[in-house]
């Protein structure tokens, strides 16, 4: 194809042997792009117009910065704007030096695998919360207006059965967890054309127009589901599994992204669908829905096979706690595994709901929401969390209902603390929170508030935000210095005293950690009679004992 020779001039590219190319691009008819070859060497020329620039400026500011921070982007080598003799608006002119785009072929090299995620490590640095020279918004994985166009879409029953089930079990295995899942910086747009392959194959990755925060593991199923496009049965052969465990050991990988990892890359398919109908390109429609029904049918296989890739030896914690006021009973197995089977996630379809006591079924998912959390299956906690706050909102104004509200947040606490499924916790604390908030003077609500504040101070020390720890465990003496006298309170203060003296001292926090032993010292002069008080003291002293600093502060305290 040809291109106005002007512009090719005043990008230094007034080769006669220029080869031209249209290079696939998402961007709509305002972004253009083309691979140039000339000779040994290729370029990649996008080209802005109209509005599009506005992007493009935009775009280029959150380069500069991931750049910055260590993600393998590709700046322009050149910058021009010009008029093209057949365009009445001016138009930008990016010019980048590139090799090829990621293939089949490249995936099996362990070294371009590694610098995808490198690049991905570094997004993951970037929370919602980071300070950004741009602003991001956090957006839906699938927005309501594309659910409407898929929905209302089809030209058979059988396209019409296939978006439904797809639609269906995304919204009811994926977009139901999302509230609970980590948001990170992602590219959202992922694709094997947006990754070139530079010299030493290394990675570049370009086209960030659609960068959004979400899910940690988006970018990871984005390309998944696009490497699957290319062949089912790379899916499942051993061709993506090095991608897999790559991944795992150096993103960290948490139980909840695991488990929902296989909906993510429906999800992804789902957005590249609502794009072949919006360009009408009949033949992607129809490999598309064919590729959507094969992914929903195998999920459960391929879901298997990548959570054991997905694996990591880092994602529970090294704490041990004992479970409080939980009932494990074979009636109780049988039920957490008859949920799972008929996959019940409302108490519309929770066996003998409606003749049975509303307070014995909340006790029940308190006592499923631990079964769950020993097999470390979190949607399995989500889910019981959900009827739980559902049963409450059916019966608003019980009391007793609350309570086992409150408690089975306790218990939900424990399971995401070990697992480290922060954002889950820290959700679930705003739940509490809202609840006694509502009702200040009951106190069995606050002690549940009390309890997460702690779980969450080990998850925070255990995952780096060791400030943040002590941000709780200071929340929790706030609560006990108004109400000095309610044992509960006194006890959770304890624990969480005695978890935060390990956390001192490991990064040799003198300060903070004779702080924290000379409260838990009081505590155990007021709380004689207190098993989990004295038990915390213990515990607290062992730690001291073993520990150079923690001798000097024994030392100094008792002089």
């Amino acid at each position: 194809m040809k291109m106005d020779s002007r512009i090719l001039k005043q990008l230094d590219l007034d080769d006669e042997n220029l080869e031209i190319s249209p290079f696939l691009c998402k961007g709509g008819l305002d972004i253009r792009r083309y691979q140039i070859t000339t000779g040994d060497k290729n370029y990649l020329l996008t080209c802005h117009v109209g509005d599009s620039k506005d992007a493009l400026a935009e775009e280029l500011k959150i380069m500069h910065f991931l750049d910055s921070k260590g993600v393998s982007v590709l700046l322009p080598e050149k910058t021009i704007e010009a008029r093209a003799s057949q365009e009445s608006d001016a138009t930008s002119y990016q010019l980048r030096s590139m090799e090829e785009v990621l293939t089949i072929d490249h995936v099996k090299n362990q070294k371009v695998l590694r610098s995808i995620v490198d690049s991905l490590v570094s997004l993951q640095r970037i929370t919602d919360d980071s300070e950004t020279p741009f602003t991001i918004e956090r957006r839906e994985i699938i927005p309501e207006t594309v659910i409407n166009r898929l929905t209302s879409w089809h030209d058979s029953d059988y396209e019409k059965e296939a978006l439904h089930n797809v639609i269906s079990f995304v919204q009811s295995n994926l977009l139901a967890y999302l509230p609970y899942m980590e948001s990170r910086l992602c590219h959202g747009d992922l694709h094997p054309h947006n990754i070139l392959i530079q010299d030493n194959n290394t990675i570049a990755i370009i086209d960030w127009e659609y960068c959004f925060y979400g899910p940690k593991l988006y970018d990871l199923a984005f390309l998944v589901g696009c490497i699957g496009l290319h062949g089912k049965e790379y899916l499942s052969e051993e061709l993506i599994e090095p991608l897999f465990r790559i991944a795992s050991f150096r993103l960290g990988i948490d139980q909840l992204s695991r488990e929902t990892f296989c909906s993510l890359v429906l999800a992804t398919r789902l957005l590249w669908l609502d794009t072949w109908i919006t360009n009408n390109d009949r033949e992607m429609i129809a490999s598309e829905i064919e590729y959507l029904s094969w992914l929903l049918k195998n999920q459960e296989s391929l879901s298997k096979k990548w959570m054991s890739w997905l694996s990591t030896l880092t994602n529970k914690s090294s704490v041990k706690w004992v479970v409080q006021d939980a009932v494990f009973t074979k009636e109780i197995a049988q039920r957490k595994e008859e949920l799972q089977r008929k996959q019940i996630k409302s108490l519309e379809q929770y066996p003998g709901f409606e003749a049975a006591e509303k307070e014995s079924v909340a006790k029940e998912l308190r006592n499923l929401v631990v079964a769950f959390g020993k097999d470390q299956n979190v949607t399995g906690i989500i889910d019981m969390l959900g009827m739980q706050q559902e049963l409450c909102s059916n019966e608003e104004g019980s009391r007793a209902l609350l309570h086992e509200l409150g408690y089975t947040y306790a218990n939900a606490s424990l399971a995401f603390s070990q697992l480290h499924q922060r954002t889950a916790l820290l959700n679930l604390i705003d739940h509490q929170r809202d609840m006694h908030n509502s009702f200040k003077e009951d106190s069995e609500i606050l002690l549940s508030l009390v309890y997460l504040y702690r779980n969450c101070s080990i998850l925070l020390s255990e995952t780096g935000s060791v400030e943040d720890s002590y941000v709780k465990i200071k929340e929790i003496q706030e609560v006990y210095d108004q109400f000095p006298n309610e044992t509960g309170i006194a006890e959770e203060y304890a624990r969480a005293l005695s978890s935060g003296i390990i956390t001192a001292l490991g990064t040799k926090n003198k300060e903070q950690t004779s702080f924290f032993v000379k409260e838990l010292n009081l505590l155990k002069d007021l709380f004689s009679s207190s098993k989990k008080v004295q038990g915390a003291s213990l515990f607290a002293q062992k730690n001291l004992s073993r520990s150079t600093l923690g001798k000097e502060i024994i030392k100094e305290i008792v002089n």
